[in-house]
């Protein structure tokens, strides 16, 4: 498979097509520009590059979900609150998912 790290806002291009038989190489401008096959600083940085941006899709993705999931305990929690008098323990239940995400807010507030 060919992979592609763009760089530069798309000025540079490097290619690694080598697991097909193909070349390592930059494009400029979209135009062939350097042969980089051998240069394995290269080569180990671009694979560094293809890492590290993996990981950041990953971290993001993980991020949303986590918004995502404050969100809708919030809006449990509302349900339960809205729902007082009326269900028994509401009250505590509400202030237990309160306390789960104050919880989870300052866990991952120290990961971060």
């Amino acid at each position: 498979m060919t992979s592609l790290i763009d760089l530069e806002n798309g000025k540079y291009t490097v290619v690694d097509s080598l697991s097909e038989g193909g070349g390592f190489y930059a494009q400029r401008y979209g135009e062939e520009w350097r042969d980089l096959t051998g240069d394995n600083l290269i080569l180990a940085m671009f694979y560094e590059i293809e890492g590290l941006r993996q990981e950041v899709n990953q971290l993001t993705d993980n991020k949303e979900q986590y918004d995502s999931t404050i969100k809708n305990m919030d809006a449990l929690a509302d349900s339960v609150r809205y729902c007082i008098g009326e269900l028994p323990n509401s009250e505590t239940v509400a202030d237990k998912i309160a306390e789960l995400i104050s919880n989870l807010e300052r866990e991952v507030g120290e990961i971060v």
